[in-house]
């Protein structure tokens, strides 16, 4: 650590009688508070919180800020704004859970389109088809919509707790064009972007593996990074395979530097929900963005390692000349896990199978009775689930 940085001791948060929050106090003070019977215990966990009794007489409240380094883990910051130093009171990171739920979405309409495809007598009446969601203005996909109220539900709490007068968001803005092909300006914007769009506009390709001349009824597009794993849907992780040489292949990994592939799925999902969570901010408090090149100047003056809360403790710094911070002893990790309320099989078709034609016979082996729902050939194996000396024991 450096002379700008030092490091503070545990914090109370207070509360005026009617639930105002007020300026937080040290622990040694609380204590007496509640000895002295002016204060009741408000909150215990995650951050110990007292209500006054009486009203102060001299109530002065120091501006204080809510910093916020937006991504899929937000780090947030508390900071009082002091004419000689800051001091961050309260710090954390929020780990949000929109992109499994994405992926399990994902898998999940999978699941089910497969199941259709095997179903003889679908569901509904013939010619009524199923009516799709409304999607008007405003709308925004479930996952992100998630995202954003964690990290919003997070803001909130902090400021039921704390004065927090204005609210700084480090906001995400990256051209995902220019990252993937640092040579495009220009036109090059409007060239498409996918495989099979170039060769529909007569862009010559060749398989990757075999050298064949593709066309757009022989083509097949393979990704480097798998799409359930964040790889890309454009040529920079795209390579094109002839048909026969996409079954030689299948899902195995062909030798190729998958650093060159980059993960842009993360940005596209920040800058898609940045309008929803800055409309719900302003509704907490008057709401400020900064860029990540203010916030790297600044920690870099300050000294202070790249994490998500120490750019969200520098992303309202003075770039060129900024205050030394105190910095919090604890800090916090909110996690979000997802609830598995269902359970996903994969495309087996002869599980249930298996299992009634098991319950059915008498004697039965219970351990050859396992049924692996992710393992068909070994259903296949184990179809006779009756033993031998059990059939002649009932027999006799």
């Amino acid at each position: 650590m450096s002379k700008r940085v030092r490091i503070n001791h545990h914090i109370v948060a207070v509360l005026a009688p009617d639930g105002t929050p007020l300026n937080p106090t040290h622990p040694a003070k609380a204590r007496i508070l509640l000895k002295r019977g002016r204060a009741k215990v408000e909150r215990r966990y995650p951050i110990f919180t007292i209500r006054l009794t009486y009203w102060p007489e001299h109530l002065e409240v120091q501006p204080t800020q809510l910093r916020l380094d937006d991504g899929e883990t937000m780090g947030f910051a508390v900071v009082q704004l002091n004419p000689t130093s800051e001091r961050v009171v309260c710090a954390g990171e929020v780990i949000t859970s929109g992109r499994e739920v994405s992926d399990r979405l994902v898998d999940r309409a999978r699941l089910r389109q497969t199941r259709k495809k095997r179903t003889r007598h679908k569901r509904g009446e013939k010619g009524s088809p199923k009516p799709e969601q409304e999607r008007g203005e405003g709308w925004y996909p479930p996952s992100i919509g998630l995202d954003v109220y964690q990290k919003l539900r997070v803001a909130r709490f902090l400021c039921r707790l704390f004065p927090i007068q204005e609210i700084i968001v480090e906001t995400v803005s990256v051209d995902i064009r220019k990252l993937l092909e640092p040579e495009v300006s220009g036109k090059g914007y409007q060239e498409p972007r996918t495989i099979r769009a170039r060769l529909r506009w007569a862009f010559p390709e060749e398989c990757a593996v075999c050298g064949t001349k593709l066309t757009s009824e022989n083509s097949v597009t393979h990704h480097v990074t798998k799409r359930s794993r964040g790889g890309a849907r454009n040529f920079t992780n795209e390579i094109p395979l002839c048909r026969k040489c996409h079954c030689t292949v299948g899902d195995s990994e062909l030798c190729l530097d998958r650093r060159e592939y980059r993960d842009t799925r993360a940005f596209g999902r920040l800058q898609h929900g940045r309008e929803l969570l800055l409309s719900a901010l302003s509704e907490l408090a008057p709401v400020r963005e900064t860029k990540g090149i203010a916030t790297a100047r600044a920690r870099q003056a300050l000294w202070l390692p790249k994490t998500h809360i120490y750019d969200a403790i520098a992303c309202g710094a003075n770039p060129d000349h900024p205050l030394p911070v105190t910095l919090p002893a604890v800090v916090w990790e909110v996690h979000n896990p997802t609830r598995r309320t269902r359970k996903l099989f994969d495309e087996n078709f002869g599980v249930t199978k298996y299992r009634r034609e098991a319950e059915r016979q008498p004697g039965v082996d219970r351990e050859r009775m396992r049924v692996d729902d992710h393992n068909h050939e070994h259903n296949v194996r184990n179809r006779s689930y009756r033993l031998t000396c059990a059939t002649d024991t009932i027999a006799a």
